[in-house]
């Protein structure tokens, strides 16, 4: 699933998010739930199923920046949170 947030006049975020068929979250690569995971690219990331089958992800970069992302599968929706504030995607494919 790709989502796109308009986070501000000029900018928006693209993310792409999904899951595979061994049951791992894929975020630049695949990694597993509820477990720490390192990319290539120097993100921390965890991710966790909630309650309502949604899927909760933590991102910190390398400069210890924190954002979360909450993806809704089913519902193909998404929610961005930073430090910039809190944004509905605005369409997710």
């Amino acid at each position: 699933m790709t989502c796109i947030f308009k986070t501000s006049n000029q900018n928006k975020d693209i993310f792409q998010a999904g899951l595979t068929k061994d049951g791992k979250f894929f975020f630049e690569e695949p990694f597993p739930l509820n477990k720490k995971f390192s990319t290539v690219s120097q993100k921390t990331l965890f991710v966790k199923k909630g309650w309502w089958g949604n899927y909760e992800l933590e991102i910190i970069n390398r400069r210890n920046k924190k954002s979360k992302l909450i993806f809704n599968f089913e519902n193909k929706t998404s929610e961005l949170m930073n430090e910039k504030g809190k944004f509905k995607s605005k369409y997710c494919l």
